[in-house]
């Protein structure tokens, strides 16, 4: 069978979250609810704030793919979070090369677009 992006993403959520974990070897297979085993559960605020160092975990930054603090609200292990990653990537916003300004191609800020 061949691997998918989902499998890459799978195994580096598995491998953040073992790094995390004070008893890493609770973390078995992306069925592990990981909130809970890593101590999220009463800590939203916390947990909300995984969601940017997950974006730039090395292979899910490579596929495009990012998390909201808010979509971190309804999951807990790590099948559901690679289901949203790798679903985000349909949602995320493009930009036209209209849009982009300089040689750098840095975005224009929306105040400074002029075609929308």
């Amino acid at each position: 069978m061949p691997v998918s992006n989902r499998d890459f993403v799978v195994q580096d959520l598995l491998n953040f979250f073992r790094s995390r974990c004070t008893n890493a070897n609770l973390i078995k297979n992306q069925t592990s609810n990981v909130r809970h085993l890593c101590g999220y559960d009463f800590n939203l605020a916390g947990w909300r704030l995984l969601a940017a160092t997950i974006s730039f975990l090395p292979h899910i930054h490579a596929f495009g793919y990012g998390l909201r603090a808010t979509d971190m609200d309804r999951l807990a292990t790590v099948a559901q979070i690679a289901d949203v990653l790798v679903s985000s990537r349909r949602r995320m916003a493009t930009y036209k090369a209209s849009q982009r300004t300089g040689r750098a191609g840095f975005l224009a800020l929306d105040s400074e677009r002029t075609d929308t």
